[in-house]
């Protein structure tokens, strides 16, 4: 996913969370545009996005 639109995090986020994932934390980084998500099923969430 393109990282350069706004609403890209809810993309994703929507996309986890249609799979059946919990998000359990979010943060972002300084300096660079990274999301970092902590998600109860890892393989799951790797494999919508």
């Amino acid at each position: 996913m393109p990282a350069a639109r706004p609403e890209t995090m809810g993309e994703v986020a929507r996309r986890i969370g249609e799979a059946g994932v919990n998000i359990e934390l979010a943060c972002t980084t300084v300096g660079a545009v990274r999301l970092v998500l902590g998600v109860d099923d890892l393989d799951k969430a790797r494999a919508v996005l």
